[in-house]
């Protein structure tokens, strides 16, 4: 049975967030070496886009999600898709015409064993 990348990607995320490490050396770049390249990796979030407003927690930090989902990492609100939700300005976002707040949730508190998880909020389309 053939399992496609994304999927793989959902699954790893879940048996890391399962269970401990020993090794506090794990970082999200040994995730992404293990699945190889990560161009195209995340190709079903734009196939089957989350909503404006969307929060989706990861393992990944901000440069590697950036990257992994296409934006440039420097999460201009005008431009980018995601943002990390930690409060930060979103004006002229599609979000912030929507709903009419100018700032991020800021989103914390739960983490899994041993890995920092990381929260984005969909802005933009």
């Amino acid at each position: 049975m053939l399992i496609n990348k994304p999927l793989k990607v959902f699954f790893l995320c879940l048996l890391l967030s399962l269970f401990a490490f020993d090794d506090s050396s794990f970082a999200v770049e040994d995730l992404v070496e293990y699945m190889g390249e990560t161009e195209g990796a995340f190709d079903s979030i734009d196939r089957y886009p989350a909503p404006l407003g969307t929060i989706i927690s990861s393992l990944a930090d901000p440069k590697s999600f950036a990257k992994m989902v296409g934006d440039a990492g420097d999460f201009n609100p005008k431009m980018d898709r995601w943002v990390p939700a930690d409060d930060r300005d979103i004006s002229g976002s599609e979000l912030h015409y929507l709903l009419g707040k100018e700032r991020a949730p800021r989103v914390k508190g739960v983490k899994a064993k041993n890995a920092p998880l990381f929260y984005y909020i969909r802005i933009n389309n």
